[in-house]
C-alpha cells in the first residue's frame, strides 16, 4: 500500500509482527521506481522488517521530469528520511545506491547497503563509461533536460537482465519508464565529488559477479573506498531483485544487518496477553 512520507509517497510493507527498532527505506535505480522492491520488500517483511520503497519522481508531476537533477534526488531523500522517528536502514540498488552514498553523512542511517551500485564517470576504476547504455540517440536528452528513455528491449536484455530468465526480462522491461536526461548527464559526464569522510554507520555492497553495467574491479574498489562489508554472487548480473537470486539476496542482508547492529536492532519481544 502507498503512504506518505513527508511531502514523497513510498509503497509500504509491514510485517505481522515488527521485530527491529529501524525502518528500511528502498531507493530505486535509473528507469525504476519502487516496484523493483516487490520481491525483496516482501522477503524482508516475512522477517520482521517495515519496509519503505520511495518514489523518487512522485512530487515531480509539475516539472518536466528531465529538468529533475542529481541534487532534486539528494533533497528528497534527506526529507524523506527526516520524517522517520528514528534513523532507517537505506537499501539503495543501481542509482539508489549511490543516492544513499551521497545523503548518508545527511541522514545518519543506521546501516547502508549499496546493491548493483551504479557508480559516475568519475569514480570508474577502470575509467570505462558509467552508462553503457547510453547511445547517441540519447544525445538530445542529455543536452537539453529532456527525459531519457529506457534502453532498447536488446539493450537491456545484455545489460540490465543478464542472465535471468528469458520470461522474466519482457515482465521487467515492460515496467522501465523514462528517467532524468539531466540526472544521466551527470553521471556520464559531470563530476560527482566521492564523500570525503568515512561511512558513519556500518556499509555493504552487493554485487554479480557477471554484471555488465558495472565492472566488478570499481565495484570492489568502491567496498575498499568506504571500508564497507562486500558481498558478491557468482554467474549473477546487474538485477539481483527478482527471480531465484533474490531470495538469497534477501537472507543474506538480513543476516548482515542482525550481525552488524546488534542486540540494539531487536524489538522486545511481545508478551502474551
Amino acid at each position: 500500500m502507498k503512504q506518505r512520507l513527508a511531502a514523497y509517497t513510498a509503497e509500504v510493507l509491514f510485517p505481522e509482527r515488527e521485530k527491529f527498532t529501524a525502518p528500511l527505506l528502498l531507493l530505486p535505480g535509473l528507469w525504476t521506481g519502487s516496484w523493483i522492491w516487490q520481491e525483496v520488500a516482501w522477503g524482508m517483511s516475512r522477517r520482521g522488517w517495515s519496509c519503505w520503497a520511495l518514489d523518487l519522481y512522485e512530487q515531480s508531476a509539475t516539472r518536466r521530469r528531465g529538468d529533475i537533477s542529481l541534487d532534486d534526488h539528494l533533497t528528497t531523500i534527506t526529507t524523506a528520511t527526516s520524517a522517520f522517528d528514528c534513523p532507517p536502514i537505506v537499501i539503495g540498488f543501481d542509482l539508489g545506491s549511490l543516492l544513499a552514498l551521497l545523503t548518508a553523512t545527511r541522514t545518519q542511517p543506521r546501516a547502508l547497503v549499496c546493491i548493483s551500485p551504479l557508480l559516475p564517470c568519475n569514480w570508474q576504476a577502470d575509467l570505462r563509461p558509467a552508462l553503457p547504455l547510453v547511445r547517441l540517440a540519447a544525445l538530445p536528452a542529455l543536452l537539453w533536460n529532456r527525459i531519457h528513455p529506457p534502453p532498447s528491449r536488446r539493450l537491456a536484455r545484455d545489460f540490465l537482465f543478464h542472465p535471468l530468465p528469458a520470461g522474466l526480462h519482457n515482465e521487467l522491461y515492460a515496467q522501465l519508464e523514462p528517467d532524468s536526461g539531466r540526472v544521466v548527464r551527470t553521471l556520464t559526464r559531470g563530476q560527482i565529488d566521492f564523500p570525503a569522510t568515512s561511512l558513519p554507520c556500518p556499509g555493504l555492497v552487493v554485487w554479480g559477479q557477471e554484471d555488465r553495467m558495472v565492472p566488478a574491479p570499481s565495484v570492489r574498489w568502491l567496498a575498499d573506498a568506504l571500508q564497507a562489508a562486500s558481498l558478491s554472487y557468482p554467474g549473477q548480473g546487474h538485477w539481483l531483485l527478482a527471480g531465484p537470486q533474490a531470495a538469497t539476496l534477501v537472507g543474506d542482508v538480513h543476516r548482515w544487518l542482525i550481525r552488524s547492529l546488534g542486540e540494539s536492532l531487536l524489538l522486545p519481544p511481545e508478551e502474551d496477553e
